[in-house]
């Protein structure tokens, strides 16, 4: 697949999902698929009692890090 990128960095506790998906089978509106994934994955993570969000400049969901004490 051509992503865009050549390369990929994910810093530590980073945790990586990739979805193989042939858009050419479905609507091909891509920021829409991406936002269905980041809706579902937060409402999921909610069931979880994890708080997560995403960001309007960046694509993905984050999490704050609780700092120990």
């Amino acid at each position: 697949t051509n992503r865009g990128g050549k390369i990929t960095w994910h810093g530590p506790g980073q945790m990586i999902c990739y979805f193989v998906i042939n858009l050419n089978k479905r609507k091909k509106d891509i920021r829409k698929l991406l936002k269905i994934i980041e809706n579902t994955l937060i409402k999921s993570f909610k069931q979880y009692k994890i708080k997560s969000f995403n960001d309007p400049k960046n694509i993905g969901i984050w999490v704050k890090h609780k700092k120990k004490k």
